[in-house]
């Protein structure tokens, strides 16, 4: 499958199989990114289209999806500098998920489809960084 980046059209998603490779469609010879390869096989990515650089997976049989943040990713210096993402998984449900897709305005808003037929709106959450300090 594939999928673009809605806020840079230039960088595109693609998945087969258990991988998904980040391109810029200005430099097509090989991906920017490959990001993490999945146990099992992938049957969705989505752009979130409220946040820039929030890319969703979903593998088979899974009640997680993946979230890589690109939002954060540096700017290549090199050819072979590859950028750095932060991953992190939510489980909006206890069944398997069927599908999924996000809110096209509400932020950070997904619906959900699970194998048993309901179907769910989540929320995903902002990472919160914390700075531990110590106390004089």
């Amino acid at each position: 499958g594939v999928t673009v980046d809605p806020y840079f059209h230039d960088r595109v998603a693609s998945f087969y199989e258990g991988q998904v490779a980040i391109w810029d469609l200005r430099k097509f010879e090989k991906p920017v990114l490959t990001l993490t390869e999945q146990p099992k096989p992938l049957i969705k990515a989505a752009w979130c289209p409220t946040r820039t650089g929030l890319l969703a997976t979903l593998t088979r049989d899974s009640n997680v999806i993946k979230l890589y943040d690109m939002q954060h990713t540096p700017t290549p210096i090199g050819d072979e500098t590859e950028p750095t993402i932060i991953e992190r998984s939510v489980q909006p449900c206890e069944h398997y998920i069927a599908s999924f897709a996000w809110h096209p305005s509400s932020q950070n808003r997904m619906v959900v489809v699970a194998s048993n037929r309901t179907m769910s709106d989540f929320t995903v959450f902002e990472r919160i960084s914390l700075a531990w300090s110590p106390v004089t």
